[in-house]
């Protein structure tokens, strides 16, 4: 490939296969004949007030440096970055252009002057803690196209104050529960929602049933934890991400169904398996690990809180297992392992039980769980 060619007053963007500029030219694609490429360029007239870096199809925004109140965000954006208007008091009005696709976390925080925000209908992702702590925030425009909000995205704003206590949705997406959740409490989405965000049940003691509807995307990190008194879950056809610790946390949980039709995740054992990696994502107290080789890593805190668990036995077809993946398990006195010693893919610390803090010593206290190994029973 030839140097990177510089042109003023704009930057070089990368090479495309096309005149219009649309699919990246990868260098590791065979090339079997002459070959046209075309140089993409973004104007950089009006980026004196931003630091940013190059990505892809565009450029990340990741500070704001100037002083203005009203900012209409140029259209070489393609990603608002983490922290990029921080605290910027003195914001009263943003421009988010449709060349945006994703918010990054805290990008907007306690950027006290704004009183309403549009997101185009470009940006899919809003990461945590966005808007948190925009007390003056009243107005909120959110598309359909947004499917993933990370958690406090909207957490202190006049906006979501002003909600009704109960189940708030930001766009098509099921944000958050609202004041104190009544127990036995039994919910079925929206037909239209189109994601679960970051915790949006966390700690919801009282939810007993969820009824996910076949249009949800995206569930978020940590969305059902220490939902206590939920007892099955049926993850639908249209799900296509699952975040960190989901349901975790989850002590009643006895049943994990995903529907026959769903091409990325599905259930086994009242385990929830992503097919293609063959990694085991949740498990709960009822959880039998297939030893049909279709589970050959156990992701970190899989089984995170599960105190029900008493018994549980890893066949030999699991090469890897993250961290925490059985923390707080309380209830299970071993682990029954199929391999005759620690496979190398095992994470040190995959068996901790817990961490405790000894306050005559003063020293912190790892407990792990006994591990029996070459069981063949």
């Amino acid at each position: 490939m030839p140097a990177n060619p510089t042109r003023d007053g704009y930057e070089f963007a990368g090479w495309f296969n096309e005149i219009g500029c649309t699919t990246v030219f990868v260098k590791a694609d065979a090339i079997t004949t002459d070959k046209t490429l075309y140089a993409k360029w973004l104007s950089t007239a009006n980026l004196a007030s931003y630091g940013y870096t190059a990505s892809g199809n565009g450029y990340i925004l990741t500070e704001y440096l100037g002083t203005e109140t009203n900012v209409i965000i140029p259209e070489i954006f393609v990603e608002i970055g983490n922290y990029a208007f921080y605290a910027c008091t003195g914001l009263t009005s943003i421009t988010i252009p449709n060349s945006v696709t994703s918010i990054g976390h805290w990008a907007f925080e306690d950027c006290t002057g704004l009183t309403s925000i549009t997101i185009p209908d470009s940006v899919t992702i809003i990461g945590s803690s966005v808007f948190s702590g925009c007390t003056g925030l009243t107005s909120i425009t959110i598309p359909d196209s947004v499917t993933s909000i990370g958690s406090s995205a909207f957490y202190n704003t006049a906006w979501y104050n002003n909600q009704p206590n109960g189940l708030v949705y930001a766009g098509k997406v099921a944000y958050a529960y609202k004041g104190s959740m009544p127990a036995n409490t039994t919910i079925t989405l929206k037909s239209d929602t189109k994601g679960i965000a970051d915790g949006a049940f966390s700690y919801c003691t009282g939810l007993t049933s969820i009824t996910i509807p076949n249009s949800v995307t995206s569930i978020g990190n940590y969305a059902f934890s220490l939902c206590t008194g939920l007892t099955s879950v049926t993850i639908p056809d249209s799900v296509t991400s699952i975040g960190d610790s989901a349901f975790s946390g989850c002590t009643g949980l006895t049943s994990i169904t995903v529907a026959s039709g769903n091409t990325k995740y599905h259930s086994a054992g009242n385990c929830l398996i992503e097919t293609a990696s063959k990694t085991l994502i949740a498990g709960c107290k009822t959880s039998v690990i297939p030893a049909d080789g279709s589970v050959t890593s156990i992701g970190g805190r899989a089984f995170r809180g599960c105190t029900g668990l008493t018994s549980i036995t890893i066949p030999d077809s699991v090469t890897s297992i993250g961290f925490y993946a059985f923390e707080g398990c309380t209830g299970l006195t071993s682990i029954k392992c199929r391999a005759s010693s620690k496979p190398s893919g095992w994470e040190s610390n995959w068996n901790q039980k817990s961490i405790n803090y000894n306050q005559v010593s003063g020293q912190i206290v790892y407990e792990y769980h006994t591990v029996i190994w070459n069981y063949q029973k």
